[in-house]
């Protein structure tokens, strides 16, 4: 049985390609763990014959503090630019699906799920909150928000999914990103499945 482009089309939008995502995960981390070794290593090597005075090996120490320090807050901005993009990289996938299996649907504030819902709704009756990983999908909205608005674990990401406790620090980004990944990839195969079956 031959395919139709609108079969072959739907095939290619399955799969959302997050490699550019992953491999920016993999040089900010090893460049951060260089920087960290050799942090260490300029401490490990601190000796009071290397330096006029105390007060300039301790002076010295407060810059390998602040050192190790800056490190570790740009891990923690990597890590959450790995949810912000793998969400971003999300929003214009499924846009971009949507208007090319299904154009007659609005995609104007589609990540609003309200709208998302009743336009979806409207032209057949898909109810994605039913399709595979949709908690996966609302969790990293959540995160992503939370990581835009408070800085902290919200109300709504707590809702979502119960490993989160309401005001506490966003942690473990990066495994984050790592869980919700092939979860976001089963959303977005439904979600194209779903979209495919409309006239």
């Amino acid at each position: 049985m031959a395919l139709s482009f609108k079969n072959i089309l739907s095939n290619f939008l399955k799969n959302i390609d997050t490699s550019t995502i992953d491999e920016f995960k993999t040089h900010i981390s090893s460049s951060l763990k260089s920087r960290s070794k050799e942090i260490e290593i300029d401490y490990q090597s601190l000796s009071s014959d290397k330096f006029e005075s105390s007060e300039d090996m301790e002076g010295y120490k407060l810059y390998l503090d602040d050192c190790a320090y800056f490190t570790d807050e740009m891990e923690k901005l990597s890590d959450e630019f790995l949810i912000m993009a793998l969400y971003k990289q999300l929003e214009l996938h499924v846009k971009k699906a949507t208007n090319r299996l299904a154009p007659s649907i609005d995609t104007t504030g589609f990540f609003n799920v309200g709208t998302l819902q009743k336009e979806l709704l409207k032209k057949m009756s898909i109810n994605i909150k039913l399709l595979d990983s949709y908690a996966a999908f609302t969790e990293l909205r959540e995160i992503n928000n939370s990581i835009k608005h408070q800085g902290v674990v919200s109300e709504k990401l707590a809702k979502a999914n119960s490993i989160w406790v309401e005001g506490q620090e966003l942690n473990n980004l990066s495994k984050t990103y790592e869980r919700l990944k092939p979860e976001i990839s089963k959303y977005v195969l439904n979600f194209v499945e779903e979209l495919a079956k409309i006239p």
